[in-house]
């Protein structure tokens, strides 16, 4: 019933509060238990390109919401049809999650922000997917602390240009 009232409201809700930004490379980043091999979370990050020394930084991150916890780590070997495909579905909805489009080369994440109510698209220059034992977010905090990082766009900055 939620899965119906959260779609209805993206079809019938205006997008004229589209906050577009654009990134260097997005990552879908799936984090396993190093104990137990099991699927903690799945996030998307977003990287700039600021060259040497720094090169690539974090500028901000979304989990990805529906995901079945519990998975454990994939294994390429033993299978090949394993779900971190390219062609795969993300089990209860797919936030965010990077599209390629080919009219404009760019790698695109639309989705209706509910942590700054407004619609973002994000485009990314790059893809890449890992599956890490780690959070590479929160590694990177000890490079850049994440109230100094650059962040996407905040709807009352548009709202203050106008």
């Amino acid at each position: 019933m939620y899965a119906w009232a959260l779609l209805l409201f993206a079809i019938i809700t205006p997008r004229s509060n589209l906050i577009s930004d654009s990134t260097t490379v997005v990552e879908v980043n799936h984090v396993y238990d190093d104990g137990d091999g099991c699927l903690v979370f799945d996030q998307i990050i977003w990287w700039d390109w600021h060259g040497w020394p720094l090169g690539y930084a974090v500028r901000d991150w979304r989990m990805i919401k529906g995901e079945v916890r519990g998975k454990r780590m994939p294994d390429p070997v033993n299978e090949p049809h394993a779900p971190w495909t390219a062609h795969s579905r993300w089990i209860g909805g797919d936030h965010a999650m990077p599209r390629y489009n080919h009219e404009r080369e760019l790698w695109v994440s639309t989705w209706y922000d509910e942590r700054s109510h407004c619609w973002r698209e994000v485009t990314a220059l790059i893809r890449r997917e890992t599956w890490t034992w780690h959070d590479p977010e929160v590694d990177h905090r000890g490079v850049i602390p994440e109230g100094m990082r650059g962040k996407l766009t905040k709807p009352n900055k548009l709202l203050d240009r106008g």
